[in-house]
This record gives structure tokens, sequence and C-alpha cells, in this order.
């Protein structure tokens, strides 16, 4: 898998969306899922911004009603037994150790996706859901949308009626939406931070919007290497807001109790950016078009790739490197190498 810039990465999500879209379906086009049946749960193994990408699928399939587990890979290794007949990895390096184990634990049907063909992921998988090979940056930036394009398209396949609508408006929203967010966050820094930086960054969002915050926040920390947080709207409401306003900065998604939430941080002179299809007055507001969940989701975390990126550029690092380095986070790409 390539890596590439970040901006261009960014920039170039219009074209990794569209290649992604296309190879989905052709994969699931001669696929053979098993049906998703009322009352069945199913399992999501994945780790990272992956997890955060199924928070998406979460929601939406709590919508429809149905359950969905998206416990980290890592977390399933307490169980002595498999409660799901399904089960989703996703990897796309297709070299996460914790979603390995935890898909060769599952006794039920394993939908893998990934964005490397032939990678250890593969081995444990009865039908696999390609990304396309898409370019992406050292940190998640089109392989975190192309994630969501997969999710919905195979979501829709087992039975989550409408959750890709809309798919085919995405390349062009996102080549559209882009620089308008770039100007949007380059005001907010500008406007509160022109000789410095936040000392934190809190992210709040509801629903199929968490997904984007908790994204927002983890780009935030690789990307910006800056402390962040990540909270659901409500539960922010119930104390962890107490921390503002501080040195830190809050990116709101969302309306519905946000609203207030927003209101709330701008009497208090909190710097605030946004995201809705109705932003506060007063907030660095960035104004989302009507869309389909699928839709609103690519284009919220783009905010936060570009927040993340510019935090980035500040510090003064390579985005996509890292000074902190762990074992066992991914499997070796040549194990002969490696031992």
């Amino acid at each position: 898998m390539d890596r590439a810039d970040y901006w261009n990465t960014l920039r170039d999500q219009p074209q990794s969306l569209a290649g992604t879209t296309t190879a989905v379906k052709q994969a699931l086009a001669g696929a053979a899922l098993p049906p998703w049946r009322a009352g069945e749960v199913l399992a999501v193994f994945a780790m990272g911004a992956s997890t955060w990408a199924a928070e998406f699928l979460v929601h939406e399939a709590r919508r429809r009603d149905r359950v969905v587990l998206n416990w980290p890979a890592a977390d399933w290794r307490g169980l002595s037994f498999s409660p799901a007949a399904l089960a989703i990895g996703i990897s796309e390096s297709g070299r996460s150790p914790e979603t390995i184990e935890a898909l060769a634990r599952c006794a039920g049907h394993r939908i893998v996706i990934t964005n490397v063909a032939g990678s250890p992921v593969v081995a444990v998988a009865d039908t696999v859901v390609p990304l396309g090979s898409v370019s992406d940056a050292g940190v998640y930036v089109s392989g975190y949308t192309s994630t969501l394009v997969a999710l919905a398209l195979v979501g829709e396949s087992l039975g989550l009626a409408g959750l890709a609508d809309e798919l085919e408006s995405a390349p062009r929203r996102v080549g559209e939406w882009v620089p308008s967010v770039m100007a949007a966050v380059d005001g907010l820094l500008s406007r509160h931070y022109a000789t410095t930086s936040p000392g934190s960054v809190e992210c709040v969002g509801a629903g199929s919007s968490f997904a984007s915050a908790g994204e927002t926040a983890l780009l935030v920390r690789e990307a910006g290497r800056l402390p962040s947080a990540c909270f659901q709207t409500d539960q922010y409401l119930h104390g962890p807001a107490e921390a503002l306003p501080g040195a830190s900065c809050c990116v709101v998604f969302g309306g519905g109790r946000a609203v207030e939430l927003v209101q709330v941080m701008v009497g208090d002179g909190v710097p605030v950016l946004h995201i809705s299809t109705a932003p506060v007055p007063g907030s660095i507001g960035i104004t989302l078009p009507v869309a389909s969940p699928l839709v609103t989701s690519i284009l919220e975390v783009i905010v936060g790739q570009v927040l993340a990126g510019r935090l980035g550029d500040r510090r003064g690092h390579e985005i996509g490197t890292f000074h902190h380095s762990f074992a066992g986070t991914k499997l070796p790409t040549n194990p002969s190498a490696e031992g």
C-alpha cells in the first residue's frame, strides 16, 4: 500500500472514494453473504481509526433495530465463545494482529474489509471486501473515508436499506467541500490562535457523528500531536464540559443537544468549531449541506482531517511520522526478515 503526502491524500479523496465504490461493488456482486436475521448480533473487529469508522455502522444499524457490537478487537480475547453469527473485520493494512486473532476465533461468517490484497487478514476471511488499494498517508485519511463507503455497501447487502444513499454524489461533494473547510479552519486558528495552538482539542458528537468526533480526536493526536478527547454529546453535558474553557478548543458535530452546548461555550468565550446544517451564531461555523448519513459522515471527518493537518503543520513535524514505536501493533510485512 502506497504512503502518500498528507495534503495530497486529503485533496484526492474524490478519486479514492470513486475507486473504492467500484471495488466494493464488484466484490459484493460475486459474494454469497449469509442473511443477517432479526435479533442476531453483528460483531465488528477493528482497532484504531477502523473502530471509529465502525461507529457509523453501529448507529445506523441501531436506527434500523439491529445490534452491532463494536468492541476493540483486543477485547474479544476475553471471551471463551463467539456471540455473533456474523462478523466484520476491518484492517486497512491487513496486518493488525488483534483483528486477525479475533477473526480467527470467530465461528460465524467473517467479512473482511482491507486495502491490501494478500495481506495476513485475508487468511481468516470468508468474504473479502477490498478498498481498491487506495493510496493513503502515514495516518489514515483516504482509508477512513473509503472504509465508511465499504461499511455502507456491506451494510446494505446485509439488509440495512438506504445505508449507501447518495453515495454516487460523494466524490463531487467532497471536491466542493474541501476548500470551504480549509477556509473555516484557518479562520478558527487565525482568530483564536494567531501566535499559539490550543492546549487541547475536545471533540463532541452523537449518533453517526460520534464516529466523526472520535476520528477527529484521534487525528489531532496522531497528525497534530496535541492532547485531545472525544465525548458523546449527551455524556459531555453530564460533567466533562467543566474542563472548559482552559486552553482548549471544542469541535462539535451536529444539532440537537449540541446546539445548547455550543451556545453555552460561545457565551463563556470558548473557541468552538461547530459543524452542522445550522451552526450556532458566534461559533466558527461550517455549514453542512443536507445529505444522507453516509455523505454527512464523510464530509464531517474531512473537517477533522483539515484541522489535524493544520495543527501538525504548525508544530513543524512531518505528518504521518511517529516518534513513539510499539511492538505488536502490526504484523511484519516480511516475516522472514524480522524473525
